[in-house]
């Protein structure tokens, strides 16, 4: 048995086509191209996974507006939330790597700081994940075994256990982690469907919640105005969505990244809005006792799955429960390696010349896997401070999620002079979308730092010190850009080959254009024109054309005066041609 090494010629088209966008955009391609529309979308959906998610918040809901907070908290939040999905997956499209947008100027500043709260809510997303299971676990086993006491240091040790296996998957190769997302959606579908089928076949004889308590008596338990107290309801789907640009940090590893990272992150979201809303009515009209529910010691949503579908069915139903989020944490590692493997690449990280370092078995960021197992166990051992210190800690995933979506949006807004749309673009609905985006991003933010109570209930334990936590991480940064970081953290310069096989890569933004059958031809037809005379070019000379000093980000601008140069260079050479002739 003998092997064949693969060349260039063996490589997919589309593939061929992404390392070529990714050169454009200042960056070799290292990583395999192993996930497709399926991989990509699946390893968002399980992030996502709405039914351990509502699962985790439904005290949040429950505690703030009663049943109500289910059946309206739900929809309003994916109405507020599909613009900024929409922002995303556009950005995602013109940018089709892992990095950020900002002018030129103090574009490498935006980037860091960008960057850096990237990484507070990446680092943050799977170890919050494990903690939530390290607390399940224990209290399932408790539930149906009373010898049992849990200590905190149990908790820890499957806290260990959760995030040391999440290093070890990620390691894999590309290929193998596209396979174990798509089996993870089949978990993940077959869970949202199973409970929602379990809840109304087991209770079918047993009264259910009138349509006024669901939709219309809302009890308010936080002494917060009832209009504040509803903001925090949307919270449940802001957290269950905090991770919903995934996709967006796998596209370094996707095929035809520019037009299957927008559609995929788009499609994971309007999935788990639907499913969604669909347990979340579930629960409103099949929860009796919600005041119940909040003493239960062992949390909400383990109590109400044990009264409703007893010991057995409550042991598989959380059973899944259980698996779903240990695949909504391992999307979510994958992800938050790949954008420390990215910030590493750039020399955004102290000694980034280890992180940045790719596995020449695996292909897979290794070094910036492991560097996320450190962070995620020193994080851990903050447990032993405290409920009230880890779980600060965990709450500024949120915050630094959605900061990382209102920046490049707003970055858009303020420079659109210089942002060229990709493939999968919003048209003349891009400014719109996004103001809207940003609007709810805007006020979603500061809600999030915000305790869930106040009056006689708020003191040191309740108290939310996410920002304190979130504004102690980005200072560090900030203090290291000035002494260090802006000397050595510089974003690549893009450099094009005066070769007709670059003119494909144009075809990735003049693509964009085309929203009917009839202009894409005349935009081929016009690439071929400019094909040729960049062929004829070829023949006379090798030289590699220096575009101006510009940051990767302004990579699309490289695109457009590259598109100009042929466009100017055509009608010499077609001159030429006529002469000789």
């Amino acid at each position: 048995m003998h092997m064949v090494q693969r060349t260039n010629t063996d490589v997919a088209p589309w593939v061929s086509e992404d390392v070529k966008a990714l050169e454009m955009l200042g960056y070799k391609s290292d990583l395999t191209r192993a996930y497709g529309f399926w991989g990509s979308f699946s390893i968002g959906f399980n992030v996502l996974s709405c039914v351990p998610s509502i699962a985790v918040t439904l005290s949040i809901a429950l505690y703030s507006a009663g049943l109500p907070g289910l059946s309206w908290g739900w929809p309003v939040a994916m109405l507020g939330l599909y613009p900024v999905v929409l922002s995303i997956a556009e950005l995602s499209s013109a940018y089709p790597t892992v990095g950020q947008l900002a002018p030129a100027g103090w574009g490498p500043f935006a980037a860091w700081i960008g960057g850096w709260t990237a990484l507070a809510g990446q680092v943050a997303t799977p170890a919050s994940i494990a903690w939530a299971m390290s607390l399940a676990v224990p209290a399932l086993i408790e539930q149906y075994y009373e010898p049992y006491i849990p200590a905190n240091w149990h908790s820890f040790l499957i806290y260990l256990t959760v995030i040391t296996a999440y290093m070890g998957l990620t390691c894999l190769p590309a290929r193998q982690l596209a396979r174990i997302s798509v089996a993870g959606t089949i978990v993940n579908g077959a869970l949202i469907l199973g409970f929602i089928i379990s809840m109304l076949v087991v209770t079918r004889h047993q009264p259910h919640n009138t349509n006024e308590e669901v939709w219309l008596k809302f009890k308010n338990k936080s002494e917060w105005p009832v209009g504040f107290a509803f903001l925090q309801v949307l919270l449940v789907g802001c957290f269950t969505n905090a991770g919903v640009e995934t996709a967006l940090h796998l596209t370094e590893e996707t095929e035809s990244a520019a037009f299957v990272t927008p559609q995929s992150m788009l499609r994971a979201f309007q999935v788990t809005a639907l499913g969604g809303f669909a347990v979340s009515l579930t629960m409103a009209y099949t929860i009796m006792n919600v005041d119940e529910l909040l003493e239960s010691p062992f949390g909400p949503f383990p109590g109400y799955v044990a009264r409703s579908l007893g010991k057995e069915g409550a042991i598989t139903l959380l059973s899944f429960y259980l698996l779903g989020l240990f695949l909504a944490g391992l999307g979510a590692s994958t992800s938050c390696s790949r954008v420390y493997f990215a910030f590493a690449r750039d020399g955004g990280l102290p000694f980034s010349h280890i992180w940045r370092k790719v596995n020449h078995r695996t292909k897979t960021p290794v070094m910036a896997s492991g560097l996320v197992w450190s962070i995620g166990a020193l994080l851990g051992c903050l447990s032993f401070a405290g409920p009230a210190a880890i779980n600060d800690i965990f709450t500024i995933t949120a915050i630094s999620q959605y900061l990382t979506f209102g920046i490049p949006i707003a970055l858009k807004l303020c420079c659109k002079d210089r942002f060229r749309p990709g493939p999968w673009n919003l048209g003349k609905w891009s400014t719109f979308t996004n103001i809207a985006g940003l609007a709810f991003v805007s006020l979603i933010v500061p809600v999030l730092c915000f305790p869930s109570v106040r009056g006689d209930d708020l003191n040191a334990k309740t108290m939310n010190y996410s920002s304190v936590a979130y504004g102690c991480w980005i200072t560090i940064p900030i203090i290291y850009y000035i002494l260090r970081g802006r000397k050595h953290f510089r974003t690549p310069q893009p450099r094009v080959m005066a070769d007709p096989a670059h003119m494909r890569r144009i075809h990735l933004v003049e693509v964009g254009m085309a929203v009917s059958h009839k202009e894409e031809r005349k935009t081929e037809s016009e690439l071929g024109r400019r094909a040729s005379a960049a062929e004829s070019m070829s023949e006379k000379s090798d030289t590699v054309v220096d575009m101006p000093e510009l940051s990767y980000t302004d990579a699309p601008h490289a695109a457009v005066e590259l598109k100009q140069y042929y466009g100017a260079l055509a009608p010499r050479f077609r001159n030429e041609k006529k002469g000789k002739e």
